[in-house]
């Protein structure tokens, strides 16, 4: 007997920090104030939910932004098929205001850069992240009277005393 491995999940959910600001910087030696530049985000997070299978099938991801309603403006600028953290950081991030303070990401462009960098997982990561587990598809017989042997040897206390 044996699963077939598009039956065999993993489903995660993970945090994600809208503005990671780092706990060091890099400035002058000697100087007293040092800032360090950030949206104000830095306890604003919103989770996303990622299954696959081991045949190393991707399900669509889930990003769930707590306690936020989105416009309809927003909810059509989200991809199908929902959520490359790397390349709005090569472009500067999501920008700044007038003023120069950095701007914080917008849902849609968080879920865009989620979405890419799920898809750019390769089904055989998948597959070798499981087999590297020691998830397999194959069950192990085991007769139930072992389990009833297991019973006999546990202890039963009187609780009503």
């Amino acid at each position: 007997k044996s699963y077939e491995l598009c039956n065999i999940l993993n489903m995660d959910e993970t945090p994600v920090w809208f503005d990671m600001a780092e706990n060091f910087t890099v400035d002058q030696q000697g100087k007293k104030t040092i800032h360090i530049r950030s949206t104000g985000n830095e306890n604003n997070r919103f989770t996303v939910v990622l299954t696959c299978a081991a045949d190393g099938f991707k399900f669509p991801l889930i990003c769930i932004f707590k306690e936020k309603r989105l416009s309809s403006k927003e909810k059509r600028l989200i991809p199908s098929g929902i959520i490359e953290w790397h390349l709005w950081m090569s472009r500067g991030g999501a920008g700044t205001t007038a003023k120069g303070n950095l701007r914080c990401a917008s849902f849609s462009d968080v879920c865009w850069w989620v979405k890419r960098s799920w898809e750019g997982i390769s089904n055989e990561v998948i597959i070798e992240s499981f087999k590297a587990c020691g998830i397999t598809n194959s069950l192990v017989n085991q007769d139930d009277s072992d389990k009833e042997n297991d019973y006999e040897e546990l202890e039963i206390i009187d609780l009503t005393i």
